[in-house]
This record gives C-alpha cells, sequence and structure tokens, in this order.
C-alpha cells in the first residue's frame, strides 16, 4: 500500500543557465516548493529480500561493470557501437590514475562542506551561499567532466 505525503519540502537541483558554448556560466541552486513522498507499507512477515538487491546481486553488477569496462579498454571512444557500448561511469576501472583523483576530489568535497558548516554552527550562522560558494570551487572538475561528457555525446547526434 502507498500513501504521499503532501508537506515534503526538500528537492533541489543545480540549472545551468548558458547557452553558449564558454566556461564561464552562471551557477544557481533552486528549491521545489513541494515535492511527494511516497511511504510503502509491507507486510513484516514478508521476506525483504524479495524487494531489495542482495549482497550476491550487488556482487553480480560490480562484475558485469568490471567486465564492460575490461571490454571497451584501449579503445577510442568514436570506434565503440554506441547502440550496446559507452565508457562513461566506467572510467575509473579503465583508467587508474581516474579513480585516485575521482575519489580524492570526492572526500575534498565532503570535507570542505563539512568544514564549513561547522564553522557556522560554532558562529552561530547558517548561510547556505557561503556553503554553496565552498562547494562550487572543489566540483568544478567534476562540472568540466559532465560538461565534456555532454558535448561529446551532443556532437555525436
Amino acid at each position: 500500500m502507498k500513501q504521499q505525503s503532501k508537506s515534503l519540502k526538500s528537492c533541489s537541483f543545480t540549472d545551468v543557465k548558458c547557452r553558449c558554448d564558454c566556461s564561464n556560466h552562471e551557477k544557481t541552486v533552486s528549491f521545489a516548493t513541494s515535492a511527494k513522498l511516497w511511504t510503502y507499507h509491507t507486510d513484516p512477515t514478508e521476506d525483504s529480500r524479495r524487494f531489495w538487491y542482495s549482497a550476491a546481486d550487488n556482487r553480480q553488477f560490480r562484475l558485469t561493470r568490471q567486465l564492460d569496462a575490461s571490454m571497451v579498454a584501449g579503445r577510442h571512444p568514436n570506434d565503440l557501437d554506441e547502440e550496446i557500448e559507452c565508457f562513461w561511469g566506467l572510467e575509473n576501472l579503465i583508467v587508474p590514475h581516474l579513480a585516485k583523483k575521482i575519489l580524492d576530489t570526492r572526500a575534498r568535497i565532503w570535507g570542505a562542506v563539512l568544514a564549513e558548516h561547522k564553522l557556522q554552527i560554532m558562529q552561530s550562522r547558517y548561510d547556505p551561499d557561503d556553503i554553496s560558494s565552498v562547494s562550487i570551487v572543489h566540483t568544478q572538475w567534476s562540472s568540466d567532466l559532465a560538461r565534456k561528457k555532454a558535448l561529446f555525446y551532443g556532437r555525436r547526434r
């Protein structure tokens, strides 16, 4: 049985407001005025493994991902059959130094945002713009990578 809550107000997204091919686009964060939260009630006597992925499923997903990466490794993106092959999302398995860079970038983002949040708590203030600024500084590499992916696939169509 599913129920909907009408009072949730927490959806957010990043909106890039730029139609040119420049790297100096304005980034803003907007918050939805409402959202829907669905609550599912199940019979507690029913086996939850029926509804969720098991550890074995997750292991199989990782193995399949590694197999996919081994099939595209060393090949130029233009040589891939774009209907069934894609290297995006597998970069950390194909390029070892990229895996480290991704993990380091995530750690820097988390650390910087949490440090700013802690500072604001200690100063008894809350400034979401400062938290946003700290996040933007540390996510620029990820934004640039996402932009490259969009441009790459946009040109192929």
